[in-house]
């Protein structure tokens, strides 16, 4: 059957909704009618306000147009851009339609604004608001109470606009270390989304006139911007992905989202004097898109519970296999970035490249690499030739991607500053950080072993860094710090590593990887930064939200020379 007999349109193409073959409603010609939105009735309340960027924003809080047009702009630079949380472009266009209406005139939906997303976008961006009092958590928490008022109207009647807040709200709480909350709002994501029938291609509709082909690309946009998050949230929490079904293709790079200027004079920026360049803002998306996709094989492997049989998936679902000592297949994750378009490569030699999301996406790339061979991180002894093999390359790529993470942060932090950066580089930090310190057991030499440290201590400060936005980074840094110093103790006679006991408890902590290269950074000292003391017995307690068995686990890995078996008990959650 077609796939647009499964859809249900509004006689204006207003409402669009999916339901299968076994529902009632695929049998209606129409979207269910909403007989009177709560929305409606609040909209129609706001009649008498003045018809500025504020019609929807609280009252409460003294917000000048300046303030507000600066906090959007860090926030669609540095918050939205990799993953395309949300068009700046359309995203203002749209507000400047429903808050410039004729008084009295009925309220209008639009695909890229609501009210809700505007308090959403809001209540996570104020954090970087210059005044004090904008960047307090008691004035961030009036807007997010604010978007709540709104919720329940919008899910009434979704549009693009809901998906995108109720994304985003998961991000708020998510960074605020509420992970329970943020993973729950991010499930409300998906269901709208499928609600909406964004994982079906409409390509029929738009042959039959029924949608035009930009609402099309609209639609698909806005469904990988889930699936990227969904894949990132399954690393992040360690727990599986949602299996969605979707038959749509990836996204197509957009040219004129791609021209459309970084600007560098406005930012307080080392950089600012340079011209503007282009942003390839939707390049960078539709290749994050195709990463995530290898992401999605990897996790779906990893999730495998016989050790065996998970190093054979894993092969798999990155096209890799050793042929030979000497020789190895292509993976797809390094013919993904063979493949990769020049403006979106890094190198040593220029950082003319290093925009906020093409950093971001050159980090997810080393987090799935270590997230793809982390596993081989085991003792060689006892293997055969093979397994050696496998292991001293795993471990080889592990070192690699860890140590580009840290330079790649350098990079970020050089540029722009690690305060401005999206939650997701803060759990790649803290994942290089744990692989530094398994590089510090796996290595034989006391200056490898001091190297790893070292890095794995730079991590902390990274961390620390971005805590200064997000809470939650914070208690990864508590983490990584106390176990930095629980393992690295300079008296230890084995190039400052002390010897590891057995393992107590059951391990939980984040998963997240990338692949290997080398970015220069302006200067390859570790940021200064003083580290916090670490607690004086560290609790790392067994659950969801926290790293329990830390390195124990890792001396475990390495001294049994096991392969991994679940990726609960691998790397499990600490968002």
């Amino acid at each position: 059957a077609s796939a647009r007999a499964d859809f249900q349109m509004s006689d204006a193409g207003e409402d669009v909704h999916y339901h299968g073959p076994t529902s009632a409603y695929a049998h209606s010609s129409h979207a269910p009618p909403i007989s009177s939105s709560p929305m409606t009735s609040r909209l129609e309340s706001f009649a008498d306000r003045p018809h500025d960027y504020r019609l929807y924003l609280p009252r409460s809080v003294d917000l000048t147009q300046a303030q507000h047009s600066t906090i959007l702009d860090r926030f669609f630079r540095f918050f939205a851009s990799w993953g395309m949380r949300a068009s700046p472009e359309l995203f203002k266009q749209d507000m400047m339609r429903a808050v410039m209406l004729p008084p009295n005139t009925p309220p209008a939906r639009f695909s890229h604004y609501s009210p809700f997303l505007h308090n959403i976008i809001l209540s996570i961006a104020l954090m970087w608001a210059d005044e004090d009092h904008l960047s307090h958590a008691d004035t961030r928490a009036v807007f997010a109470e604010q978007a709540e008022r709104y919720l329940s109207a919008e899910l009434a009647r979704p549009t693009l606009a809901t998906v995108q807040g109720l994304a985003l709200k998961s991000s708020l709480h998510s960074t605020l270390g509420d992970h329970t909350s943020g993973w729950a709002y991010f499930g409300m994501a998906e269901r709208v989304c499928l609600s909406l029938g964004l994982n079906v291609n409409c390509a029929d509709l738009v042959t039959s006139g029924k949608m035009s082909a930009t609402e099309m690309d609209f639609r698909r946009n806005t469904f990988w911007t889930i699936f990227v998050q969904e894949q990132c949230w399954a690393v992040y929490i360690g727990r599986p992905h949602a299996a969605q079904d979707y038959n749509i293709p990836l996204p197509v790079p957009d040219p004129t989202l791609d021209d459309l200027p970084w600007t560098w004079h406005n930012l307080e920026v080392p950089d600012r004097h340079l011209p503007p360049q282009p942003s390839m803002y939707s390049t960078t998306f539709a290749e994050t898109a195709k990463l995530t996709v290898i992401m999605q094989k990897v996790m779906t492997a990893l999730w495998s519970q016989r050790a065996e049989s998970q190093r054979a998936q894993v092969c798999d679902a990155v096209g890799h296999g050793y042929v030979d000592p000497q020789l190895t297949r292509s993976v797809a994750l390094d013919s993904w970035n063979e493949a990769l378009p020049a403006a979106l490569i890094l190198n040593g030699h220029s950082q003319k490249n290093a925009l906020p999301h093409i950093i971001a996406l050159q980090l997810a790339k080393e987090w799935l690499t270590i997230l793809i061979y982390r596993p081989y991180y085991r003792s060689i002894s006892g293997h055969g030739r093979s397994d050696i093999i496998d292991t001293i390359l795993g471990t080889a790529r592990c070192d690699r991607s860890a140590d580009r993470i840290n330079s790649l942060l350098r990079t970020y932090h050089s540029r722009f500053g690690l305060r401005y950066t999206p939650p997701t580089l803060f759990n790649i930090a803290f994942m290089a950080g744990t692989t530094h310190l398994l590089a510090a057991v796996w290595h034989r030499t006391a200056s490898a072993k001091s190297a790893a440290v070292k890095q794995a201590t730079e991590c902390v400060t990274f961390l620390r860094l971005v805590a200064e936005s997000w809470p939650a980074a914070g208690h990864k840094a508590d983490i990584l710090n106390a176990l930095v110093m629980e393992y690295a103790d300079p008296t230890s006679p084995v190039g400052g590593i002390r010897p590891f006991p057995k393992p107590k408890r059951a391990p939980t902590s984040p998963s997240e990887g990338g692949a290997p290269a080398s970015l220069a950074s302006p200067s390859s000292a570790p940021i200064p930064l003083p580290l916090a003391q670490p607690p004086s017995a560290p609790t790392l307690m067994i659950g969801a939200d926290s790293f329990a068995g830390g390195l124990d686990w890792f001396a475990a890995t390495i001294q049994n020379s096991g392969v991994l078996t679940n990726p609960a008990s691998e790397w499990g959650t600490n968002m």
